[in-house]
């Protein structure tokens, strides 16, 4: 992956749910602040803003212009009609609103069971229109996803 793929006026939003208690907040804003160095030593003088906005199109709107750094799973969520109602016209509507906004994706596959999905296998799982507004990363780099540490913040051991 090359960083001078990305135009300098572009930002980089990195999306994460703050909305948790107090006591475990600091554990989150701590793995938000190991996210926003590493990709500021990935994407050197690229912007990176965070958000808490539920949906892409929330994002998209508060930040036109920028990419959305996602894991796989993030991506086929968003080419799934059952996360907008089970409409199909409505998520083709997300979708073509995120083009309208000039939102891109920069998708990292994620290992599973010692295997990572292939940019053309997520290509071939979601919609074309989507996919036209992704960048796939050529090797996985994270290895946990968002959903695995939102689980491991609510053990018990961790209130």
């Amino acid at each position: 992956m090359n960083a001078a793929r990305f135009s300098p006026v572009r930002s980089i939003l990195l999306t994460t749910d703050t909305r948790r208690s107090s006591r475990r907040r600091g554990g989150v804003l701590r793995r938000i602040l190991r996210r926003v160095r590493a990709l500021g030593e990935k994407f050197p003088g690229e912007s990176v803003w965070i958000s808490n906005a539920a949906r892409f199109a929330e994002k998209a709107e508060l930040a036109p212009n920028s990419t959305f750094v996602v894991g796989a799973d993030t991506i086929l969520r968003l080419g799934d009609p059952r996360y907008e109602d089970g409409s199909v016209d409505q998520r083709d509507a997300v979708v073509a609103r995120l083009a309208a906004l000039n939102v891109r994706f920069l998708v990292f596959s994620r290992t599973r069971d010692g295997r990572a999905a292939s940019p053309d296998e997520l290509k071939r799982r979601i919609p074309v229109a989507l996919a036209d507004l992704c960048d796939f990363a050529p090797d996985p780099i994270v290895e946990v996803s968002s959903t695995e540490l939102r689980a491991q913040n609510r053990r018990p051991s961790d209130l």
